[in-house]
């Protein structure tokens, strides 16, 4: 046990040195105070120490000890949702498209409309005459000139009136044939047929095979540029009678200049545009150089008409 020599108090921890109360060092029990001397000749021969004790350490006592006090939380800043200058706009949302069934609906019916729309404008056309008169007017028929097997008639003459400006374009035009086809079963097949501007009829040459080099000639009122011709090929009134009929394949074409072109037509009931240039001439021949074969040996042509140049 150990006893401050100042206060008096004890400690039974031998591990003590110090007087927690006044912080006087602590003597034995039973030992006696040391002088002054003493106690300078205890710190001497005590190791480590350097001839003065080092400041007592105070042991304070968990009584009144102070107590630390840890500061308070800095406060908690609550985030606010940022206001904008503006109030947000509600969008609406795009359409839902409705599904292929729509867009395959509304195709549909453009298509029937344009189909349709197509339909009226070439039914206007068709029943339109057009500024040329498409060259092709009603026949003025003076009625067949020869009997079937001649070698060369005179044709049905017939007055074709092409418009034009005047001094350009010819007023009429008549055509003749180097023969023509007996009439049978109320049909005729005289030259002017291919000047009444119908499909349904045919100038058809009367000699027996093929028709090789027979021709028809369209003798025009005066002389004229010509820029091109169009030519039905064959006997356009059905598609079975067309097939069934000689069908023009080649032939030449003659002018009063005395130049001729050839051309070549393809094995369809399509009329045929053939393209001049210019051409100053007062008739045209056409004759018939090889033939597509039918089941009935006769050549047809359906119609021919002329541009002119203005």
């Amino acid at each position: 046990m150990k006893r401050c020599p100042t206060c008096q108090s004890t400690y039974t921890d031998d591990s003590l040195r110090f007087c927690l109360q006044d912080g006087a060092t602590l003597l034995r029990e039973g030992d006696a105070p040391s002088s002054p001397n003493s106690e300078a000749t205890l710190v001497n021969q005590v190791p480590g120490r350097l001839g003065h004790d080092p400041p007592p350490t105070e042991f304070l006592d968990a009584s009144i000890a102070q107590t630390v006090r840890t500061p308070p939380p800095a406060p908690t800043e609550s985030i606010r949702p940022r206001v904008t200058d503006s109030p947000q706009q509600n969008i609406p949302a795009a359409p839902k498209s409705s599904g292929p069934a729509l867009t395959i609906a509304v195709i549909a019916v453009a298509a029937l409309l344009l189909t349709s729309a197509g339909l009226g404008l070439a039914l206007w056309l068709r029943s339109t005459p057009s500024p040329q008169g498409d060259r092709r007017n009603a026949e003025t028929s003076e009625g067949n000139r020869r009997a079937a097997g001649s070698e060369e008639s005179k044709g049905t003459t017939n007055a074709a009136g092409v418009e034009g400006q005047p001094g350009t374009a010819p007023n009429s035009v008549t055509a003749t044939a180097s023969s023509t086809r007996a009439p049978m079963s109320g049909n005729t097949y005289e030259p002017g047929k291919v000047l009444d501007g119908r499909l349904m009829t045919a100038w058809v040459e009367g000699v027996s095979g093929a028709g090789i080099g027979e021709w028809i000639r369209c003798d025009f009122e005066r002389e004229a540029t010509l820029k091109r011709i169009s030519i039905a090929p064959g006997y356009f009134k059905s598609p079975q009678i067309w097939a069934r009929n000689n069908r023009v394949a080649a032939a030449t074409f003659y002018f009063s200049d005395g130049g001729s072109r050839q051309f070549r037509f393809p094995d369809r009931m399509e009329e045929q545009l053939l393209e001049l240039g210019a051409v100053r001439t007062s008739w045209v021949r056409i004759v018939i150089n090889e033939v597509y074969p039918g089941v009935d040996p006769d050549t047809a042509i359906s119609q021919v008409a002329f541009e002119w140049e203005r």
